[in-house]
């Protein structure tokens, strides 16, 4: 995970010509898991995995609602408008971030990686985020690939 961090980082100061670069800020999604390094612990959204090492962690990472409709999906809401919704989420917070702050969106394709029986609103909340990270330049994590402006 770190060196998807300073992937992102250096891909943005390089695109900018900027050795003060200003995307410190990382998205991921509540109640993800990325593994047990300090820089993962800090994109993971497992509050009981990381509680001890706070005070550690790099604290450059805000979260967003999991992709997780089994639990939180709303009542008479339906995938398209869950999917729309939770992408919605994700614009916002790259807006409230400011766009030339945040470096990165952490994911995971599917949540727990233990069950695909929500992959293709998975799969489709996916592509309305790439479409987000895109439009604001951010860089995504996912098999190290990154999205050009």
């Amino acid at each position: 995970m770190e060196a998807a961090h300073k992937l992102a980082y250096q891909y943005h100061s390089i695109l900018n010509k900027n050795t003060h670069n200003e995307r410190h800020w990382f998205i991921a999604r509540d109640r993800s898991y990325h593994g047990a390094t300090l820089g993962a612990l800090d994109v993971s959204g497992h509050k009981g995995r990381k509680a001890m090492y706070r005070p550690i962690l790099p604290n450059n990472t805000t979260f967003i609602s999991p992709c997780y409709p089994y639990r939180d999906m709303q009542e008479g809401e339906s995938a398209t408008q869950y999917v729309q919704r939770l992408a919605e989420e994700l614009d916002s917070k790259i807006c409230e971030l400011g766009p030339s702050t945040v470096a990165g969106f952490v994911m995971e394709p599917v949540v727990g990686a233990v069950s695909c029986s929500f992959l293709f609103t998975t799969l489709r909340l996916f592509l309305h985020e790439l479409t987000s990270l895109s439009r604001h330049s951010v860089a995504f994590r996912h098999c190290l690939a990154i999205l050009r402006p």
